[in-house]
């Protein structure tokens, strides 16, 4: 009989495992048909991940970089795969125990993105990611370690969002890069920190995208069909606490023509035990 992983269980296995909290996630605001941009200067990010708006800003030379290269970004995504509406906090202050942002990161508690004092050097990459998140803000769970989970594979759809639209199977920027060509190993370890509050999930994404891009380098109806698994409302909101039922909620969440195809690509993934339900004791 094969070993299934409960929640419990990730999270003994990860409490030996130090890993750095995260506030912030990628992410943007825009409209589908016809691009909404607003910019704001002023806000101020609370260290309870709350922020305070800023005013609206629709002059000056940051304020045109920043809508340029939205715009540069938006014109490369077909009109069905864009968000709504798009609201970004220029180099906004910070609480004293926030960590500021460098170039670009999404806050979900306030739905905009944020533009750091570097935020001048974000590639189209790093917009296309970062749109994609704003694109991908449907339901999601509400215990903690499914909320991760979930986040590992919307850090993966994102990045193939950035990959197959830009043409570049090389995204993020700097350090930070991503090479969907070459993703990292995977670790019995890595998957375990699930567990703790504030893991990073872009390198188990990373794993994600590199699957999702050699199925089809680009995008097709296999990307459309990963977009509308997290951009709406669905049951995914309600999935049990088990990494089996994540899975299965988020399967249910995506258009049937394309469920088995994702199934497939989940089930390569992630490892057995995560995709096993639990037997009850």
């Amino acid at each position: 009989m094969k070993r299934a992983w409960s929640w419990a269980l990730l999270a003994a296995a990860g409490a030996a495992l130090g890993v750095g909290a995260s506030l912030l996630q990628d992410r943007t605001t825009v409209v589908r048909a016809s691009p909404l941009f607003s910019l704001r200067e002023g806000s101020r990010l609370l260290a309870d991940g709350r922020l305070e708006a800023g005013r609206v800003v629709k002059s000056g030379r940051l304020a045109a970089e920043v809508s340029k290269r939205a715009s540069r970004a938006l014109s490369a995504i077909p009109n069905e795969l864009r968000p709504s509406l798009v609201v970004v906090d220029v180099e906004p202050r910070y609480g004293a125990t926030v960590p500021p942002v460098a170039q670009l990161a999404y806050l979900r508690t306030s739905g905009s993105l944020v533009v750091g004092s570097a935020g001048e050097a974000a590639s189209q990459a790093v917009w296309l990611h970062e749109l994609a998140h704003v694109r991908l803000a449907g339901a999601r769970p509400k215990g903690a370690i499914a909320q991760r989970l979930v986040d590992a594979i919307e850090e993966g759809i994102a990045d193939y969002f950035a990959a197959a639209l830009g043409g570049d199977a090389v995204v993020g920027s700097g350090g930070a890069q991503r090479d969907l060509r070459q993703p990292p190993p995977a670790s019995a370890s890595e998957w375990a920190s699930l567990a703790l509050e504030g893991v990073g999930t872009h390198r188990m994404g990373w794993r994600l995208a590199a699957r999702l891009y050699e199925r089809d380098a680009q995008g097709g109806s296999l990307l459309r069909d990963a977009v509308a698994c997290l951009d709406g409302d669905s049951g995914l909101g309600a999935a049990p606490e088990t990494p089996a039922g994540v899975v299965d909620a988020f399967l249910q969440a995506c258009p049937e023509a394309g469920r088995a195809r994702l199934a497939g690509i989940l089930s390569e993934w992630l490892p057995l035990e995560l995709m096993t339900p639990e037997i009850p004791t």
